[in-house]
């Protein structure tokens, strides 16, 4: 059967789309009638009538009106695609319809069916700011205090604790921690481990505890420790207590092993091809510096792109929001547990809040595309060769962006 056109209007949308409205007459809407019924005349049975041979008015009364119609309209749909396609080759068409409006499809007379097309986005670049904004590269150095850091590192995870006679330096120190109000009301007690890099944190702690034994105690105010870690009350009151006395349960040293042959030997198998000291510190300064570099490029890119990023006019389609959305969601909820660990996570928070979550998630990602995108434009505009379509390995695409404009 021949397939007339149809009157198809394309408008552009707001938001990276067009409103496709297709007009369809009395006729057309007859004919679709009829091959809508020829199609399911192919799989309708009745007795006494071969296969494809049931009249078709009976296959009529086998369906549904509302299933007639709706196989009418999505036929009119994708016609009236195929029609956009063919009348804009060069708009760069994605996704699926949303947004059907069938409002004015009256059922046997003239009418019109509207729906929504997202196209890729397109950027357009308001200005020459992006041509003055320039960035000094980057620095990858090693300083010897972030090698000496790392191996301090490493080492504790093989220290051992000997007694300790008094708190100083390098000592952990286990306490019993009594909150009161007013220094004669007892709330509650619970013992609680401090390192040396807590004192250092608060000097009034430090100053009390600095030299103290084991069985000595101490007081201070609530309010001067209250944001140190482990040192928060809480309860199901609205109470606060005033004072805290720590009692010293118990004081060890933390001894770190000699960095020697012995060490390497005994923490490194031969596949890690760490054989001596020296072959260590030369893997943790190259460790580091690739770390820094990584860490520094990224740094880099997202601050070139937010300095250029009022330059560019561009609109992120729905159909691309909503796929990003989905692989952020399902990041998440691999985290979570799946999909009811998701669900149960969103659950336990207020609908409000949890609203306000999926929205910052959603924005998240239109500024994750919006970057992409702008700093694909730039990367065609300097013609920087670079394959879109292969996977990122290593920062490839982010190093070649930033090897040409640090030219």
């Amino acid at each position: 059967m021949k397939k007339n056109p149809l009157s198809v209007i394309v408008n552009s949308g707001p938001q990276s789309n067009y409103l496709i409205t297709v007009t369809v007459t009395a006729e057309d809407k007859s004919t679709m009638r009829t091959a809508v019924l020829l199609e399911y005349q192919k799989d309708a049975t009745k007795a006494w009538f071969r296969k494809w041979h049931v009249p078709l008015p009976m296959v009529e009364q086998m369906l549904n009106p509302g299933a007639i119609m709706m196989a009418s309209i999505e036929e009119f749909v994708n016609r009236a695609i195929q029609q956009a396609v063919e009348q804009y080759p060069n708009y760069k068409w994605i996704g699926q319809p949303y947004g059907l409006d069938t409002s004015k499809y009256e059922h046997d007379q003239s009418g019109t069916l509207s729906f929504y097309l997202d196209v890729y986005p397109e950027i357009v670049e308001k200005d020459e700011k992006r041509k003055k904004v320039k960035k000094d590269k980057y620095k990858t150095d090693v300083s010897q205090d972030e090698i000496d850091a790392t191996v301090n590192q490493l080492q504790s995870s093989y220290a051992t604790f000997e007694d300790a006679a008094v708190i100083e330096p390098e000592v952990l120190t286990r306490v019993k921690l009594t909150y009161t109000q007013k220094k004669d009301t007892i709330w509650h007690t619970k013992n609680h481990y401090i390192g040396w890099e807590d004192l250092e944190a608060n000097a009034d702690l430090k100053k009390l505890l600095l030299g103290k034994k084991i069985g000595d105690s101490v007081s201070i105010e609530y309010k001067k420790v209250q944001m140190m870690n482990g040192f928060t009350y809480t309860d199901d009151t609205d109470h606060t207590p005033s004072d805290i006395t720590l009692e010293v349960i118990d004081t060890k040293k933390k001894v770190l092993p000699e960095l020697n042959q012995e060490f390497i030997d005994k923490v490194f198998t031969k596949d890690d091809n760490i054989s001596s000291v020296e072959v260590l510190m030369s893997k943790i300064k190259e460790t580091l510096s690739l770390n820094k570099e990584n860490n520094a490029l990224s740094q880099w890119i997202g601050e070139y792109l937010e300095a250029v990023d009022n330059s560019f006019t561009i609109m992120i389609p729905q159909t691309l929001i909503d796929e990003e959305m989905k692989n952020r969601l399902q990041h998440l909820s691999q985290q979570l547990g799946w999909e009811k660990g998701l669900q149960a996570y969103l659950q336990r928070m207020w609908e409000e809040k949890s609203a306000a979550y999926l929205e910052e998630i959603k924005q998240a990602g239109i500024t994750s595309m919006r970057r992409f995108f702008i700093m694909k434009h730039i990367a065609e505009v300097l013609k920087i060769d670079i394959d879109w379509t292969a996977q990122d390995k290593d920062g490839e695409i982010e190093k070649k962006f930033y090897d040409t404009l640090t030219q």
